[in-house]
């Protein structure tokens, strides 16, 4: 999945006479389910941890040119594109966080219940072959 958010993918708002420029980032509430998605793994958008890996649904950057300085629109539109991005980009690691501890989580989970299961298998194996094992003594023995 595609993450790299281009100036091009942008909305962009210009007003001259208050001398502002405004960058939105559109369209990014399942941004991190579509990256996560080309891991394979099952996404159950109900849930509420899902939900809480919601993006919010746009970003804004907004450049104000200070009254002594030359209005650039330009340079107005990199600072407010800047903006925008530097807040996506923390949204979107937040929840990449709030991700890689759950699966952490699950993980070890999984290790302790694999451990836990092994441990019950050696146990039940090592009773079965001592019963074999007494059972072909007495087998000897007659």
């Amino acid at each position: 999945m595609n993450v790299d958010i281009k100036p091009r993918d942008c909305q962009f708002y210009v007003d001259e006479e208050k001398r502002k420029v405004v960058c939105v980032i559109p369209h990014t509430a399942e941004l991190f389910f579509n990256y996560i998605e080309d891991f394979s793994l099952d996404v159950n958008a109900s849930s509420k941890f899902w939900t809480n890996l919601l993006m919010p649904h746009r970003f804004t950057g907004v450049a104000t040119c200070s009254p002594e300085d030359t209005f650039d629109e330009e340079t107005g539109r990199l600072i407010a594109f800047n903006k925008a991005k530097r807040k996506l980009n923390s949204s979107f690691f937040k929840r990449a966080q709030t991700f890689v501890n759950y699966i952490d989580s699950k993980f070890t989970e999984m290790i302790e219940s694999f451990n836990t299961f092994g441990e019950r298998l050696s146990n039940t194996t090592e009773r079965r072959e001592n019963k074999i094992n007494e059972l072909l003594k007495v087998k000897e023995e007659v």
